[in-house]
């Protein structure tokens, strides 16, 4: 089919997407992927020409203007949509980072107390959010037979989060050295510990000015802003309606709603 040979083509052309779909989560190959991703932005783009028809229709538009912003549309929609899955491995890491340490210092405990590596692993793979989903990976792996190598190797090259990799490849590395795996653990907890403390710090120190700047443009200048509006209107006689009000209210809740969501984007994936 046409849209096979296109998916084919975009997929030879996009090596690393393979490895982003990992990272996020999807399964099926990449041609699969990018295929339903064209597909979805063909129909979304039918939609939006649909509804222009229906909000413009004293307006006598061309045929092959229709065509044209249809073609338009669905490239613009296949690309914004083809970057879903970099969404998703940020929701990923920033899940895993919260619960990394926690995860990692009861993997430590477990080896401390003379437990195995793959029993701690197992230990860890029934809890502990997506981190345990990760070592569950693992110690599904091991038991099909794959090595223990061989299956935290896998796993460090499709983690979305950089500290889990290197929490790994610790693990991995002090397996093929034959050095103190809960040693090589600890260090690697607590400089990621470390990280995570300048990452909190850093965001206190931004987020002083931005709540500053939050009370002036979102509680002072809309509170004041419509007393002063309303004594002006009744000084000019310029009657004030509802409709007026109401959309003032929607647009400073609008405001509100964008600093929270700018706010809740620079938190640090921490569990504080």
């Amino acid at each position: 089919m046409f849209i096979d040979d296109i998916a084919e083509r975009i997929s030879k052309s996009m090596p690393e997407l393979k490895t982003i779909l990992l990272q996020a989560g999807i399964k099926g190959t990449t041609e699969a992927f990018i295929k339903r991703t064209l597909v979805s932005a063909f129909y979304l783009s039918c939609g939006i020409n649909i509804l222009l028809l229906f909000l413009f229709l004293k307006i006598k538009i061309s045929p092959l203007f229709l065509l044209i912003t249809l073609l338009i549309m669905t490239v613009f929609l296949f690309v914004y949509l083809l970057k879903t899955p970099v969404v998703y491995i940020q929701k990923r890491r920033k899940e895993i980072n919260k619960e990394i340490i926690y995860a990692g210092r009861a993997l430590l405990i477990e080896l401390d107390s003379g437990v195995s590596l793959f029993s701690a692993m197992l230990s860890i793979s029934r809890g502990y959010g997506m981190v345990g989903d990760e070592f569950k990976k693992i110690v599904t792996k091991i038991k099909m037979g794959t090595h223990t190598e061989e299956a935290i190797d896998s796993i460090i090259e499709t983690a979305p989060s950089d500290n889990l990799r290197r929490l790994l490849w610790q693990i991995l590395n002090s397996l093929k050295t034959g050095a103190n795996v809960a040693r090589s653990l600890e260090e690697v907890l607590d400089q990621i510990a470390r990280e995570q403390m300048i990452e909190v710090e850093n965001y206190g120190k931004k987020l002083n000015p931005i709540a500053m700047f939050y009370m002036m443009m979102a509680v002072i200048v809309p509170s004041l802003g419509i007393t002063m509006l309303v004594v002006i209107a009744s000084l000019i006689s310029f009657n004030m309606t509802l409709p007026m009000l109401i959309g003032l209210s929607v647009v400073m809740g609008l405001f509100q709603a964008m600093f929270i969501i700018i706010i809740k984007s620079m938190r640090p994936a921490v569990e504080l």
